[in-house]
């Protein structure tokens, strides 16, 4: 019987192939020979599979290396699989680990979700409750290790540029700054921990993530839950569906994310940009699709972070595009991005005020911006 840590999971899909799974790696763990084999032939064919028949095996295996998931025996000869499990999560607390055993005491369940077991199951093996539980977890190892690659590669990018650039922040405030990022979300708080769905906890990330870059910087602060907010707005007035609306928002919150690899020092100038500047500034949409690459974010969530600069008139950036050939989407970010722009004060120019914003989107119509929906941003707007 499973016994499932989350009640909020995705449904289990069939089990991943090697290939599919980017070589899902488990480390079996029973002193029992005949469960270890039943195991190995259970997921054999699927996984990339390591067996040892104690404890003492497996703390040393899992202190040479990283497995994405440890299947483990409670009742063995010395540690037991509590003291294992403790032992495991201290080595490497992101592995996943299923206590597997025929003693389902309530007190092992709970000193085992102290030490962050991330499920069970009961013996005799029940080889569809087998596959689909280890097919969960699968899929959480690799968001969980996709949203450790975007938070490292944030954190490098930052470090990279307060070296060249600089904020004139001081050493503590930088070092603040790059431990906010750092725990901006765990992973079980976005993945496995929370109710919800995949794109709420997804969209929850995104938040954060934005909070946590534009946080310190008085010209981008809160720019991107701004944004956010108006195109909310549009997207109601269009009648969006739950899931699509979801979807734009995300996009929305990531879609400066790029700005980490820009440097500081360009980022806040004063004055006019020379072409080279001009060119550095416009990678960061490039830089932000790369940036979320790991994650499994839809393809109009990448749009938007990628293509949020292009013009109707087919003078944006960096593809081209024009017309309807920029998603709808899109279209709707770019609109409500250049008014946040404009209404919020920037390093080179004060603020405006609303009616010269608009103003602004207007005689932009059907150059820079999509007309209909300038029109139905600024009727939402007021």
């Amino acid at each position: 019987m499973l016994i499932p840590v989350d009640d909020h999971a995705a449904l289990p899909s069939e089990p991943a192939s090697a290939d599919k799974a980017g070589a899902i790696s488990i480390l079996i763990v029973d002193d029992d020979a005949s469960v270890r084999i039943s195991l190995q032939q259970l997921l054999g064919q699927h996984y990339d599979l390591t067996a040892v028949d104690n404890g003492l095996k497996a703390i040393a295996i899992v202190n040479e290396r990283e497995f994405d998931l440890v299947i483990l025996d409670l009742k063995m000869p010395g540690p037991d699989g509590i003291e294992v499990l403790r032992e495991i999560k201290a080595l490497r607390p992101h592995t996943g680990v299923l206590i597997y055993s025929a003693f389902g005491h309530k007190e092992n369940m709970k000193t085992a979700i102290k030490y962050g077991v991330d499920g069970f199951l009961e013996k005799p093996i029940d080889s569809v409750h087998v596959l689909s539980t280890i097919s969960q977890l699968a899929n959480q190892r690799r968001k969980r290790v996709a949203i450790r690659v975007l938070l490292q590669e944030v954190e490098r990018l930052y470090l990279q540029r307060e070296s060249v650039g600089g904020r004139g922040e001081t050493s503590e405030a930088k070092t603040e700054r790059i431990d906010w990022i750092k725990k901006i979300i765990s992973y079980d708080g976005m993945g496995s921990g929370e109710g919800g769905s995949e794109l709420d906890k997804l969209l929850k990330f995104a938040q954060s993530l934005s909070y946590a870059i534009e946080s310190k910087d008085p010209y981008t602060h809160e720019h991107s839950e701004r944004v956010a907010r108006h195109c909310n707005l549009v997207a109601i007035s269009l009648s969006y569906s739950s899931e699509r609306l979801m979807e734009l928002l995300i996009g929305t919150f990531l879609h400066d994310v790029g700005k980490i690899a820009v440097r500081s020092e360009i980022l806040e100038s004063k004055n006019a940009l020379s072409n080279h500047e001009m060119h550095e500034i416009r990678t960061h949409t490039n830089s932000g699709e790369r940036l979320v690459s790991p994650l499994s974010v839809s393809g109009i969530v990448k749009q938007i972070i990628r293509n949020h600069h292009e013009r109707v008139d087919r003078s944006g950036y960096p593809d081209r595009l024009w017309g309807e050939f920029i998603p709808e989407e899109v279209r709707i970010v770019t609109v409500a991005d250049a008014y946040d722009a404009m209404v919020s004060n920037r390093p080179y120019r004060p603020a405006m005020d609303h009616e010269e914003a608009k103003k602004e989107l207007l005689r932009h119509k059907g150059r820079q911006f999509d007309p209909r929906i300038t029109e139905l941003f600024l009727d939402v707007l007021h």
